[in-house]
């Protein structure tokens, strides 16, 4: 090969080097662009989920029912929405006891299924690892090659799942009557019949007769107003019922519950939060709030 070969051959190798060089250089800087546009439509996205929890609070009146915020267009494509709804219309799921959940469960199964999975729950929940008589600990988990129970308190309701006995049919049905963030109280005026009758005190036809007082009636005012009622309906409490039932129940919404989430029209980018309201002198104050 003669010098000028070599020399040719040299350069177009240079230009070819140069020209990966300047092809890394490229993708470098649109994935720097890229990346860029990504935080500042996340930033963007995450003003508008704060500004929706703002609107939700301005909004908010404690003498009216709870309503779901509706798709907010915040300006240049950024919108926002919010479903609302109120914990304690539903039992605690880390405080029901095995009595309760029993009876809870007697409204979506035999007698003889509901105390199995009332076991079944309680030995999830338990921190002991002795297994109830038609329960299971881990040691039959691990054997049907199952996740093992928590023996702890339950992270969310989807955790139904997990528990022996419990089908996708039966968890979307009771979880809809289980919370994990109640305070522990049920309300009288929103609770349905089955959560009412696995309330402390409460036989299935005084839970029956309280939910057909305040469709009939109107929103139920007192505890008291509540067990005169019952009274008159030949129901009474006793004096220990009537203290477990002004204990285990309320007669006005103390929380609220809000999954919020916003975006930007055309992009799949989102930001979501679940907010655990407390009612504080008629306004709305966060006591809780998860981030996802």
């Amino acid at each position: 090969m003669n010098q000028r070969g070599f020399v040719l051959i040299t350069v177009l190798w240079v230009i070819a080097a140069l020209s990966g060089l300047v092809g890394v250089g490229f993708s470098a800087v649109q994935t720097g662009v890229k990346a860029g546009s990504n935080r500042i439509y996340l930033t963007r996205i995450e003003n508008a989920r704060v500004a929706c929890e703002a609107i939700l609070r301005g909004r908010f009146r404690a003498d009216t029912p709870l309503q779901p915020l509706d798709t907010v267009d915040l300006g240049r494509g950024t919108w926002c929405l919010a479903r609302v709804w109120d914990p304690s219309d539903r039992l605690p799921i880390n405080d029901v006891d095995e009595w309760r959940l029993a009876r809870l469960l007697q409204w979506v199964a035999d007698s003889a299924r509901a105390d199995s999975l009332a076991h079944a729950f309680m030995d999830w929940r338990d921190a002991d690892g002795e297994s109830r008589l038609l329960g299971a600990e881990g040691d039959w988990y691990r054997e049907m090659g199952r996740r093992p129970p928590r023996d702890g308190p339950i992270a969310h309701t989807e955790e139904l799942r997990y528990i022996k006995g419990f089908t996708p049919g039966l968890v979307d049905t009771v979880g809809a009557m289980l919370t994990v963030r109640s305070d522990g109280r049920v309300n009288l005026n929103s609770a349905d019949v089955r959560v009412l009758a696995a309330t402390s005190a409460l036989s299935s036809r005084a839970a029956e007769f309280i939910v057909r007082s305040r469709t009939l009636q109107g929103r139920l005012g007192s505890h008291e107003q509540v067990g005169d009622a019952l009274t008159r309906a030949q129901m009474p409490l006793s004096f220990d019922e009537y203290r477990k039932f002004v204990r285990a129940t309320v007669v006005s919404t103390n929380r609220i519950v809000a999954r919020i989430e916003a975006g930007i029209e055309g992009l799949p980018l989102r930001a979501t939060a679940v907010v655990t309201f407390g009612i504080l002198d008629g306004s709305l104050e966060p006591l809780r709030r998860e981030l996802s």
